[in-house]
């Protein structure tokens, strides 16, 4: 199983932050739980697919650097935010699709859990697809 390490952890906390910031509401627990479900949804994928995310995560940290003379997590939150910006509308594809990779996988970490179901409005049926079939 994929297990970030520390220094991933950070960068991947600071852009959750940026792209859906009620993260920074949770708890211990549950922000344990937002990295195992993503740690967990990566683990299924192929090892090369893993490695492309964790290049990634140290790829966008780089391009801080770059664009703003700071790294991610001493950038402020203007600064997070054209960054995210500029990677999920920017001219490189590449980056585009790893971005909204980034982003899909952070809202499954938030939005995945029962215990948010209720806030957003969301109550699948208990009956499951039979419900589409009369």
């Amino acid at each position: 199983m994929l297990v970030f390490s520390d220094g991933q952890k950070g960068v991947l906390w600071v852009l959750a932050q940026t792209i859906a910031p009620d993260v920074a509401l949770l708890t211990q627990t549950q922000k344990t739980d937002f990295f195992l479900t993503i740690e967990n949804a990566l683990s299924k994928r192929p090892q090369t697919m893993q490695r492309q995310f964790l290049l990634f995560l140290k790829a966008i940290d780089v391009l801080s650097v770059l664009r703003y003379g700071k790294s991610l997590s001493r950038l402020d939150a203007t600064g997070r935010s054209r960054l995210c910006r500029w990677l999920q509308e920017g001219p490189i594809g590449l980056l585009r699709n790893g971005f909204w990779g980034l982003k899909t996988l952070i809202f499954m970490g938030y939005y995945g859990r029962t215990e948010i179901n209720e806030p957003v409005g969301y109550r699948p049926s208990k009956q499951g697809n039979t419900l589409l079939k009369r």
